[in-house]
């Protein structure tokens, strides 16, 4: 039995191969670079001071915005920061208080009221989270209800 080299290769009319190297198709010219876009600054524009007249503008828009601001947010965040990390606690706990009962030996009772807690522990502390949740959705500055309204006020 003779093999030929041309096993499986389609061959021209004659018998012969063909002539050249096949070709399969060609690429598409490669598309120019993107030209800068005008609406972005570049470095060396946001390294220059401002004009005056933005600079007022900016001193304008400080002055609008008042007290509100990161530091506000921080500082009340700051404050809820305790209760977070018991409640973090509390979850790590409750993830597993059939095994901690268990390893710790507690009979079978008081397993059963320590699960029971722990359900209910667990749906109170994703209670707080939502409230969490919410709180910074919409958060607005608890001392602001404080302070005294100004004289333009109506």
């Amino acid at each position: 039995m003779t093999t030929s080299p041309t096993f499986g290769r389609r061959q021209a009319v004659g018998g012969s191969p063909s002539p050249g190297p096949a070709v399969f198709a060609t690429r598409p010219a490669p598309a120019p670079a993107p030209s800068p876009r005008p609406d972005i600054l570049s470095a060396e524009a946001l390294s220059q001071p401002l004009s005056p007249e933005a600079e007022a503008f900016r001193a304008q828009v400080r002055q609008s915005l008042g007290g509100s601001g990161e530091d506000d947010f921080t500082r009340w965040q700051r404050s809820q920061q305790g209760g977070r990390i018991i409640a973090w606690g509390l979850s790590v706990g409750l993830m597993a208080p059939g095994a901690i009962c268990f390893i710790l030996h507690v009979d079978a009772g008081l397993s059963m009221v320590i699960e029971v807690g722990g359900v209910a522990l667990g749906w109170y502390l994703r209670h707080r989270r939502r409230q969490y949740i919410k709180q910074v959705a919409n958060w607005a500055d608890p001392d602001a209800d404080l302070v005294a309204p100004s004289a333009d006020a109506p």
